[in-house]
């Protein structure tokens, strides 16, 4: 596929055989509406807190055990001073404006915002000016909306949405404001009439309206649209809204820590009601730290302590305190703060406390350098659609030319493509018109010689679909295509109910077979239209060698051709059968094999969980329920079923025609999306484990777990010992943001402790970007080649969902790398890091520190080296590596000898 989401194409599941237990074929239940699961944060201890004058409050200073000299030795540690807190200023009775505005509409819409809206307007209406400029008409009626997005809508200090507004025919129309944020949530509706001065909208009077950010509960928030909705399904006229925008009005009340919290025993996290100052929060002098055990000797009432560092986490208002000394778990303790500040440089009242209980199960990682382990596969930092010198500086070491337009790329002509139903059923070159373009496998010839003097191997999808591009012209385009194709009149046959491709092949296609039946000849007959794609492995090989002399290493037969009904429709409209996916397969892989017994074989190129289970024709008209091709093939699941057929042949015939099963997969429940807001953030972060994790239930319409890579693994050793694994097309979105890279590494993670042999991601990776620096953290840390690889051995957390570790022997020997990447928005964490058996690594001496490179929030866009990170001898634990893990962010710490 071309990245699309596949959860999109099927409205329900299929249903399950009752009796099929995984890995015999434990398939997907019917769709049902499931509500979606939130992880419980394992946030043990939060105690409220309050701006607190220390010494006017007797009950807290005898809790406290407060003795003479505290107060003093306090403020001399904080630097207190007593500045008194601001003060909202007045609304003016005309309109507001100030330079920090976020401007919406002002005769046009400002930069960054678009129109997205589903009702009658003008934008702008160039009939009605107001101030001399245009405004916007809108028809209320139906409950149409004006909808205007900006990605990065802000609304700190934002005080007002404010605007003028006018009913054109009428007056008294209900028009309700909401703010929607990345998840789509909208927040509840205010009606623009009640904030309206002179009591509503007015015929043909313009009124100024002024609604609070409070009122749509949307304050300090971050959002992607403004919405202006009709509140009834009647018709109500229209209305005209002149200078649209949100008035810089931030709330000036003192800022308060009003929450505290650990999970591990060095590091506290205040919350804040405010948006802080980075600088004013980043002051540790403002911070001082004591406990309530009069026996905590490291942290005594009397004599309060500084914490090392402070971090602020700006998008959500919180503070992360490192501290010199581990707490005390299970402890409780107060953090009491000076006049920080807030954004809006507001002091918070001083001094200031919050309590703190200390959870009682610390987060923990634990290395063991000799369990769990397990080569690494370099081809695993494979990807598509990415130029060679891009992935040179990712690291990438397997490009894959894939994806729908390459299951009809003619490669006699060089240059043709058809992407099918992606693009309009057309024919075209996708811009490549040069003379070089159009030899016999040009663009691919470009590609691999590209990839090969940058040492990177090529997995190439040979067309196996039957017909491809006869030509570059996108006049060649099929027509009358169905919507989606369907089972076949006869067996085997081509046409389906209603519609036959034979008019479509003719307008856009030329055959393709696997073998030519002929010598081959390099250049190729151009006077034959008919392609064969054994002559195309023979040009590739007399091009660039055999794969064993380092040609293209493997070959992919076909792309997703359990789509090909849905994707492919106006030239292979028939749904395949058990049998068809085994033939087709067979009759390609071992024609490529002919050529070049050193090539590597990849299929079927399944796209994701569905066809995991049943071929394309079990769709029938029920949506998978009946499947009668997997009843009468022993009722398995189609992938065990074909992995035991190809070992049948190819024991017969002596040789392997399959060496890699080759599958796709994306998640299923909207985390494969652009979507960004917290609740797919979180989401999309939980469905990794559908990768490895039998007891992670997938929060998609699949609604059971899915542990992919065990899964594949069962059915090879059950069915086809010594076959590799692969995921060739996988991705978890949203890679512009540290959401989507943290998404991105924690796969990559997976895929090297869990033993897969390739990944390619789907690619389109723009430098800078977060999803960029996770994959190069992974594949090229050092800028200079270095990559996580080697052997991958046991790493644990307590606490998986915040902070995950992955470990491995490095390349290099006398290296131990260890990543980790912290989930958590919120915190930094310092987690308790014991280090076992490291002599297997580093025989009897080891480190004495870590090397580290990390991309994190404030520094997101690109990988970074910091501070080495020191090594102790924890005595009967064994070494402990300390180190601050940030909050949102990825680290490698690199251990070697001699260090």
């Amino acid at each position: 596929m071309d990245g699309h989401q596949p959860g999109a194409r099927r409205e329900s599941a299929p249903a399950t055989d009752p009796e099929a237990q995984w890995p015999d074929g434990d398939a997907a239940q019917p769709h049902a509406a499931q509500p979606r699961i939130r992880a419980s944060r394992r946030q043990i201890l939060v105690v409220g807190g309050a701006s607190l004058g220390v010494l006017a409050c007797a009950g807290l200073s005898a809790e406290l055990g407060i003795i003479s000299g505290f107060r003093s030795d306090l403020d001399k540690l904080l630097g207190i001073e007593q500045t008194p807190p601001g003060h909202p200023h007045p609304l003016p009775d005309g309109p507001m404006s100030t330079p920090q505005d976020i401007v919406v509409f002002s005769g046009a819409l400002a930069t960054g915002w678009s129109d997205w809206s589903w009702a009658k307007r003008r934008l702008p209406d160039t009939r009605v000016t107001y101030a001399g400029k245009p405004v916007i008409s809108l028809q209320l009626a139906n409950h149409a909306a004006l909808k205007l997005v900006n990605e990065r809508l802000d609304t700190t200090g934002m005080g007002y949405l404010q605007c003028w507004v006018r009913g054109e025919s009428s007056g008294g129309q209900l028009a309700n404001v909401s703010l929607v944020d990345g998840d789509g949530v909208w927040t509840p509706p205010v009606s623009l009439g009640d904030y309206t001065k002179g009591g509503g909208i007015a015929h043909n009077q313009w009124r100024l309206a002024r609604a609070p950010i409070s009122a749509m509960r949307a304050v300090n928030g971050q959002y992607t649209a403004l919405v202006i909705a009709s509140g009834t399904g009647s018709s109500q006229g229209n209305i005209d809204l002149a200078d649209l925008r949100f008035v810089y009005h931030p709330d000036l009340t003192p800022p308060v820590a009003s929450k505290a919290w650990t999970f591990d025993l060095a590091t506290v996290t205040l919350l804040f009601t405010q948006p802080m100052d980075p600088a004013s929060t980043g002051q540790t002098a403002l911070y001082a730290v004591t406990s309530a055990d009069s026996a905590d000797s490291a942290y005594p009432a009397a004599h309060p302590v500084a914490p090392l560092a402070t971090r602020y986490h700006d998008h959500v208002h919180t503070v992360s305190v490192t501290l010199p000394q581990p707490l005390r778990a299970g402890g409780a303790y107060t953090i009491t703060l000076g006049a920080v500040k807030d954004k809006f440089g507001v002091a918070a009242a001083a001094p200031s406390s919050v309590r703190c209980q200390v959870t009682a199960q610390p987060l923990t990682l634990a290395v063991d350098a000799a369990a769990g382990r397990r080569a690494i596969s370099p081809e695993i930092y494979g990807m598509a659609n990415v130029t060679a010198d891009v992935a040179a500086d990712l690291g990438v070491t397997l490009l894959r030319w894939g994806g729908n337009p390459t299951d009809r790329y003619n490669w006699k002509l060089g240059n043709a493509f058809n992407a099918a139903r992606d693009f309009h059923f057309q024919n075209g070159d996708y811009g490549h018109n040069k003379p070089e373009d159009m030899l016999p496998s040009a663009l691919v010839d470009q590609a691999v010689a590209a990839a090969n003097a940058r040492q990177i191997r090529t997995l190439l999808t040979i067309p196996t679909l039957g017909w491809v591009a006869r030509d570059t012209n996108p006049a060649s385009a099929s027509a009358h295509v169905p919507n989606s194709g369907g089972p076949p009149l006869q067996t085997g046959g081509d046409a389906i109910a209603g519609y036959d491709p034979a008019a479509n092949r003719t307008r856009t296609s030329v055959p393709s077979r696997a073998r030519k039946g002929v010598p081959f000849s390099d250049p190729p007959d151009l006077t034959d239209p008919t392609v064969a794609q054994d002559e195309w492995v023979y040009h590739l090989v007399k091009r660039f060698g055999a794969a064993a002399q380092g040609g293209v290493r493997y070959y992919a037969m076909g792309n997703e051709p359990d789509l090909w009904w849905m994707t492919h429709t106006d030239v292979r409209p028939a749904q395949m059968s058990y049998n068809q996916m085994r033939d087709n397969f067979l009759d390609y892989a071992t024609a490529v094999k002919a050529v070049d017994p050193t090539a590597l074989i990849t299929g079927p190129v399944s796209w994701g969980w569905t066809n995991y289970f049943y071929s394309p024709l079990d769709d029938g008209s029920d949506n998978y329920h009946t499947h009668a091709d997997r009843n009468a093939h022993g009722g398995n699941a189609l992938l065990a079923w074909w992995l035991a057929e190809l070992k049948k042949h190819d024991d017969t015939a002596g040789a392997r025609s399959l060496d890699l099963l080759d599958v796709h997969f994306y998640p299923q429940g909207g985390e494969y999306s652009e979507d960004h807001g917290p609740k797919i953030a979180a989401k999309r972060l939980r469905s990794v484990r559908a990768l490895w994790d039998p007891t992670y239930t997938d929060e998609s319409w699949i609604g059971k777990p899915v542990m992919l890579i065990p899964r594949l693994r069962a059915w090879v050793e059950q069915n086809y010992p010594g076959t590799r694994i692969g995921l060739t097309e996988y991705s978890w979105g949203a890679e512009d943001t540290l959401n989507g890279g943290l998404a991105l590494g924690e796969a990559l993670g997976v895929f090297a402790r869990e033993g897969v042999d390739v990944a390619c991601h789907w690619g389109g990776l723009r430098a800078g970007t977060p999803g960029y620096q996770a994959f190069k953290l992974f594949a090229n840390y050092d800028g200079a080649g270095a990559s996580y690889g080697g052997t991958a051995c046991a790493a644990t957390s307590t606490a998986d969902d915040l902070l995950t570790c992955y470990a491995a022997q490095g390349q290099k020997p006398g290296t131990l790398l260890l990543l980790a990447i912290n989930k958590s928005l919120d915190s930094d964490l310092t987690p308790a890091l014991s280090l076992a058996n490291l002599g297997v690594v580093f025989g009897a001496a080891h480190p004495t520190h870590a090397r580290v490179w990390r991309f994190w929030p404030a520094d997101a866009m690109s990988v970074t080296q910091g501070p080495d990170a020191p090594i102790t001898n924890g005595g009967g634990s064994g070494p402990l590596l300390s180190y601050t893990f940030p909050a949102s962010s990825m680290t490698l710490l690199r251990l070697e000898s001699g260090v």
